[in-house]
């Protein structure tokens, strides 16, 4: 069974929580399932990578009423960053491909607390595997495949490609985080199939 509650609510009936997992549940001591749900969320954040110098027109859509924009890299170009920020503010980091990007502005990693949320940005997941003390959730990019997976207590989350499929059967993706209350929960939202 799986039950929306606030964090207020949970709260009151004595559950403490530090994150969500990929699909937002969290297992509570009562035995039953809380998860929090896009209404009741503090914070929406858009996760992209591997743009290669395109911004889909769908990506305004899933992106609608984001208040920060987060790129793991492979931008392809700062003018990318000037159409997403047309949506909302955006935090890049640069990737393999951006050699191009200023280092000052487009660094090769990012550390955030967004929301009481701590987040480490990069392009390629090995940036993120020595890290001490881990985050809570880890955004990268560079393999275009969409990944939302806890290990050891941190979400690893990679929004796919938003402009190149490595594989014909895959599709062209992004990223929502919702965050609350030092929590957060990862959607992967396809773009088209």
């Amino acid at each position: 069974m799986c039950t929306s509650l606030s964090a207020v609510a949970l709260a009151k009936v004595g559950l403490r929580f530090r994150f969500f997992g990929p699909k937002g549940h969290f297992p509570g001591v009562d035995g039953k399932t809380y998860t929090l749900s896009e209404r009741e969320c503090k914070m929406r954040i858009g996760v992209i990578a591997d743009t290669h110098g395109k911004v889909s027109p769908e990506v305004f859509t899933a992106f609608a009423g984001v208040s920060l924009i987060l790129h793991a890299g492979d931008i392809g170009g700062d003018g990318i960053i000037t159409e997403l920020e047309t949506i909302a503010r955006v935090v890049a980091v640069r990737g393999n491909t951006d050699k191009d990007l200023a280092s000052p502005f487009f660094p090769d990693t990012r550390r955030l607390i967004v929301e009481g949320v701590e987040l480490f940005l990069c392009h390629e997941p090995f940036r993120a595997v020595s890290l001490s003390p881990m985050p809570q959730v880890v955004i990268h990019g560079h393999t275009h495949l969409a990944r939302r997976e806890i290990i050891e207590h941190t979400l690893w989350f990679n929004p796919g490609s938003a402009s190149i499929t490595k594989y014909e059967h895959d599709a062209l993706t992004v990223g929502i985080l919702l965050l609350r209350d030092g929590c957060a929960e990862g959607e992967i939202v396809r773009l088209r199939a």
